[in-house]
């Protein structure tokens, strides 16, 4: 997931992009959607949800909410948790591992 958070780092590049994104209870599976341009003009059209939890919006739930996304094209829903694609060490290319197969003994 980490290069869809690449690409659509910021509720203001979700709502470019058109995702749609809900809020779900892990405890009471209650599913919120979520407006971006709300967070957007409340939290600030740099913000992120990636990695994000809250306490659930249902009476009486004591659980905790974690954001998912529709990405137009892709079947689904996708949980926003990612690691930050600026730690993600890069793939070795096609050369790199070929020498790395000749230094292995056999």
């Amino acid at each position: 997931m980490w290069q869809w958070r690449a690409r659509c780092e910021t509720v203001a590049a979700m709502q470019r992009e058109r995702w749609r994104v809900v809020a779900w209870c892990e405890a009471c599976r209650s599913a919120f959607p979520v407006d971006l341009a709300k967070v957007a003009r409340l939290k600030g059209p740099q913000s992120s949800l990636w990695n994000r939890r809250q306490p659930c919006l249902r009476q009486g739930c004591a659980g905790q909410m974690r954001f998912e996304a529709t990405i137009p094209g892709l079947y689904g829903r996708r949980v926003l948790d990612a690691q930050d694609p600026a730690t993600v060490p890069p793939r070795p290319t096609l050369g790199e591992l070929a020498a790395r197969n000749r230094q292995k003994p056999d």
